[in-house]
């Protein structure tokens, strides 16, 4: 049989028992008699301290409902969270989109390699300008290692940073739009389209941009 644990009103805990125990009803006797048991229906009793409030299962009930007057019910459901609070979870998720797509080419670096890439920048433009390789070291240094002419490997570092930079423009724009979108929505349906939406537009940009 089953028993259910009821805590505060509460279904805490639903369990299976034997449905027959048996019971001593003599002990051995003095003259060397054996004893006497009987099978008997189980009882919440038989297994679990009164204080612990396993009662009888009711065939129906499910953890968590509740006593309301003669039987058990299920819950109500708890409120809707407020539309800000919706909107605000949203948010976090386009930038987790948009962190999705610039870390596709991020993460190919080391994180001390793509916190150099403005001084790279940098260097590189004083290098197209007609700047001395002494005015660029860490592009001079990059260039040595590559065994690359330092004029040559500038251009290479302007060219990815025009690519990264297009990168950064579209993921932008897809962010304003979403927030735009996220701000005049008036139910969560429509905050739910704003994102895929922006999932969507995100999939298909990384795919143009070659990133997928």
């Amino acid at each position: 049989m089953k028993l259910m644990r009821v805590v505060n009103d509460t279904v805490v805990d639903i369990v299976d028992v034997p449905d027959i125990v048996r019971v001593l009803i003599q002990p051995r006797g003095d003259d060397g008699s054996e004893p006497i048991y009987e099978d008997r229906p189980s009882t919440a009793d038989d297994f679990f301290h009164p204080d612990l409030g396993f009662i009888a299962y009711d065939g129906k009930s499910q953890i968590g409902w509740v006593w309301k007057g003669k039987v058990f019910v299920a819950p109500s459901p708890p409120p809707p969270p407020p539309l800000a609070d919706i909107k605000a979870r949203a948010r976090v998720q386009v930038v987790a989109f948009a962190d999705q797509i610039t870390s596709r080419i991020t993460g190919q670096y080391p994180a001390a390699e793509v916190a150099s890439w403005p001084t790279q920048e940098a260097e590189a433009r004083n290098i197209i300008d007609g700047a001395d390789a002494s005015a660029a070291p860490l592009i001079s240094a990059l260039a040595a290692g590559a065994k690359m002419a330092v004029a040559d490997y500038a251009n290479s570092v302007l060219a990815k940073a025009t690519a990264y930079r297009q990168v950064v423009a579209a993921v932008k724009a897809i962010r304003d739009a979403t927030d735009a979108a996220i701000d005049a929505a008036t139910t969560p349906e429509a905050v739910g389209a704003a994102l895929e939406q922006a999932r969507q537009t995100a999939l298909a940009k990384a795919a143009q941009l070659g990133l997928v």
